[in-house]
């Protein structure tokens, strides 16, 4: 008899483990991604992008902003929330090696002179924050509040 005994607590354990597991998923909680949001800096005059110019950007289609001064691309870490934004709104790549591929042929082909480089969130906002001309994605969340930061909302991103 004692085996029932733990059987049957195993088995309330598993229902309960799948109950919060499932939970979580109907929240969102461990599924959702966090808003992304284009951050400029903030003596930059641009105001507002749609999805398809941030994809020009991203892409080496367009290298210059409209005073002339050079686009800094500055790519999310691969693995992060916002690489994996970028990859599927923007890019519509599943993986960071096929996007790595896509520079490598940017590069190659002359497209671009190097392929972005890539910086964790704060390193990011940093750079975006002492650059005017620094281009990146982040997650939207209170560490943009920083001197020198324009956030900027894109549909669809």
């Amino acid at each position: 008899m004692p085996a029932r005994s733990s059987d049957s607590l195993l088995v309330r354990q598993l229902l309960i483990a799948l109950l919060t597991i499932g939970l979580f998923a109907h929240s969102g909680f461990a599924s959702e991604t966090p808003k992304m949001v284009v951050i400029v800096n903030h003596d930059n005059p641009v105001l507002e992008l749609p999805l398809s110019e941030v994809r020009h950007i991203f892409r080496g289609d367009r290298k210059r902003w409209k005073d002339g001064s050079m686009i800094e691309v500055i790519l999310p870490r691969p693995g992060s929330p916002a690489m994996q934004s970028v990859l599927r709104n923007v890019f519509k790549m599943k993986s960071v090696a096929e996007l790595g591929r896509y520079y490598l042929a940017a590069v190659f082909q002359q497209k671009l002179l190097e392929a972005p480089r890539t910086a964790s969130t704060n390193d990011t906002i940093t750079i975006v924050s002492r650059s005017k001309s620094a281009f990146a994605v982040v997650p939207h969340t209170g560490a943009i509040d920083k001197d020198g930061i324009k956030v900027i909302e894109v549909a669809g991103l």
